[in-house]
């Protein structure tokens, strides 16, 4: 599935929203597809939108947004993009996905949560490569 799209209802909710948001930003599988915003709240949806877009523009992925408080305007196409996963208050409705695509989708976030798990048995900070780069030139 090349340009997957992926549709989050109750996608103004801060925990759910941004998870949804950071995923699709960083999987190279997910980052050149559609990602979909739906909730019914528009203060929180637009917040969410500006997010994404952003979390969108620093990764410099091809990732389309769509935003709306109307579902069904977000879910026209998606059967016809590679309908992933809908999601109505952080519970998982349907999905309907080609096996291959599940898979890579399901090692992306068990890499995801070997990393997390990871951080926190040693307790690792992260920096960046230039950080890392620079720090290590001036100690030459």
């Amino acid at each position: 599935m090349q340009n997957p799209k992926v549709v989050v209802i109750g996608a103004g909710s801060l925990f759910f929203g941004r998870q949804a948001i950071w995923q699709m930003a960083h999987s190279e599988h997910l980052n050149g597809g559609t990602l979909g915003l739906v909730d019914t709240n528009p203060v929180t949806l637009k917040r969410m939108a500006t997010l994404a877009g952003k979390v969108i523009e620093h990764q410099g992925v091809k990732l389309a947004l769509e935003v709306s408080t109307d579902a069904k305007e977000v879910l026209k196409d998606a059967l016809e993009l590679g309908y992933i996963n809908l999601v109505h208050r952080s519970k998982t409705k349907a999905a309907l996905v080609d096996i291959e695509y599940l898979k890579a989708l399901q090692e992306v976030y068990e890499n995801y949560l070997d990393s997390v798990e990871f951080d926190k048995t040693v307790n690792l900070k992260r920096i960046s490569l230039e950080k890392h780069e620079k720090k290590f030139k001036k100690e030459k």
